[in-house]
């Protein structure tokens, strides 16, 4: 009996300096699945082993022991004994005294995996951990935020996908913003955070009010990467309990805001925006009810859905503009190819010129004259008899410029010309 017990004192060892050094153990945080990585993947997946005969011990119906024997796996193929905890669970066996006579310290296991995992670099693997973190403890805000923040990009989060793409590499578009922010960092971040705050006390009081969407629809715009958002948007998704001790003084944020409605290069639409939350908080404000009645009056913009709506739009062409101006400056050859199918399509084609504030449509067509530098050519448009003055056009890096001034980018899904100036209020359909 001499080996069993030598050898449950040396695994003692093993998951007491696990538990101990496993913050600071990653030294190459960043790389995917190194070599150091690997080892820690195994020592993790051990001591979910005899975790899993613990809670078996107290409790054969834990549902989280299924999820922590397929984690365990999933870290440490390799692992015989969860095939065995498996067997044991499913032919109603006792757990073996050497299994089940180690105990391990839940509460410092899940702080140590914790520290470890917000080291790692987000994937697949990190996402797995932080699904572990999810399943030891279910309402945890920092396993909430990282799984939330690239849910909300189009990526699953269900244990069951990611176990089976671990080995897959995450789209780079998960670590951009979800719209480009127009205000500076410092700004944006105090209005989200405060923002997402609010929202979080309306959820406690009434997890129906309609005011909660709004401030999730408004951070995404504003500052879609902000922490306290995220929490928020996972809150409310999966329904996890808010225990919030923070004092909400409405005029705090109501001050940030109207510093930001009064900054000079804000964009029209963005005012709009940053005074439709304004009166979400103070319907009496005076300044943003005169904001919000001229996007009604000169953009038909009749509500504060439709402002966002407008504002999402404008953002998203200026993300979409800075991604693809990344992508063109490494291979100008595709530009070209881009510039000429843009081009052909244009010419193809009848056009409507509309102007959101007089309402007014010019009927245009558009002729190829031009080879070199630029594809291009010339343009006429009319309503009635009367002739408009644009004569020439051209596309440059994906952008269609009406006599060296007028601005448009091509927007697939709508499939109309959406203005690049911010003071223009035309666009070609």
């Amino acid at each position: 009996m001499l080996f069993p017990q030598i050898h449950k004192f040396i695994f003692c060892i093993q998951i007491s300096i696990f538990l101990i050094t496993l913050p600071f153990l990653h030294s190459k945080v960043g790389e995917v699945y190194d070599n150091s990585l690997k080892i820690q993947s195994e020592k993790i997946s051990r001591t979910l082993i005899f975790l899993c005969a613990n809670k078996i011990e107290k409790n054969r119906t834990d549902s989280s022991i299924q999820p922590l024997l397929k984690i365990a796996y999933c870290l440490s193929p390799d692992e015989s004994k969860t095939f065995l905890i498996q067997g044991l669970i499913e032919k109603g066996k006792k757990i073996p005294e050497e299994l089940k006579s180690i105990k391990i310290d839940e509460g410092k296991f899940l702080q140590s995996l914790i520290q470890f995992t917000s080291k790692l670099k987000t994937n697949n693997r990190s996402l797995i951990l932080w699904n572990l973190v999810q399943t030891l403890s279910p309402n945890n805000p920092t396993a909430a935020i990282a799984l939330q923040s690239v849910k909300r990009k189009g990526i699953s989060v269900n244990l069951e996908n990611l176990i089976e793409k671990k080995s897959q590499k995450i789209p780079d578009s998960v670590f951009l913003p979800l719209y480009k922010p127009e205000l500076p960092e410092e700004l944006r971040n105090k209005i989200v955070t405060l923002s997402s705050k609010l929202g979080r006390s309306f959820f406690q009081k009434d997890p129906n009010n309609l005011k909660i969407r709004k401030l999730v629809d408004f951070g995404r715009l504003i500052d879609s990467e902000n922490k306290e958002l995220i929490l928020l948007e996972a809150q409310i998704e999966n329904n996890l309990p808010i225990t919030q001790n923070d004092f909400i003084i409405e005029e705090i944020l109501l001050s940030y805001l109207k510093i930001a409605s009064k900054r000079k290069g804000n964009s029209e639409l963005l005012n709009f925006v940053l005074n439709s939350v304004i009166l979400l908080i103070d319907s009496n404000n005076l300044e943003s009810i005169a904001s919000v009645q001229k996007a009604k009056r000169l953009y038909l913009l009749n509500s504060f859905n439709s402002i966002i709506s407008e504002y999402q739009k404008q953002q998203s062409q200026e993300l979409a503009k800075k991604e693809m101006d990344i992508k063109l400056s490494k291979n100008p050859k595709i530009t070209r190819v881009i510039n000429l199918q843009l081009a052909d399509f244009l010419v193809q084609k009848d056009w409507l010129l509309v102007s959101r504030q007089t309402k007014e449509e010019w009927f245009f067509t558009f002729r190829k004259t031009k080879l070199s530098p630029h594809i291009g050519g010339n343009c006429q448009g009319r309503i009635g008899k009367q002739k408009h003055s644009w004569k020439e056009w051209k596309i440059v890096n994906e952008i269609l410029i009406i006599d060296n001034y007028a601005k448009y980018k091509f927007l697939p899904k709508e499939k109309i010309w959406s203005p690049l100036e911010r003071g223009n209020s035309t666009f070609l359909r």
